[in-house]
């Protein structure tokens, strides 16, 4: 799994099964679904399966969905990376 990315603003982390929750609120948000999941409701275990191939992705391709952090406070803010999106990976991202 690659290292935490930290500056004295931002830190960046590979998402894990610890983020799920933070991560499906945000796939939830009107702005983030409409762009991103055809204006879709994903469920938690779709959520959760992203997060799983996100992991994987980062072992075995390098790449996969970074989590974003505002300094000192833990909370998840937003996400970003490279997802596959069938026809190989694409920028994906939501604050």
């Amino acid at each position: 799994m690659p290292p935490t990315l930290a500056t004295p603003r931002l830190s960046l982390q590979p998402l894990t099964e610890r983020d799920v929750d933070a991560f499906h609120a945000l796939a939830l948000q009107p702005g983030v679904r409409r762009f991103l999941f055809d204006n879709r409701l994903i469920g938690r275990a779709e959520a959760e399966a992203m997060l799983s191939a996100s992991r994987a992705s980062f072992d075995s391709d390098g790449y996969g969905l970074w989590g974003l952090r505002e300094g000192a406070d833990t909370s998840l803010r937003g996400w970003a990376g490279l997802w596959t999106f069938g026809n190989g990976p694409e920028l994906s991202y939501a604050l």
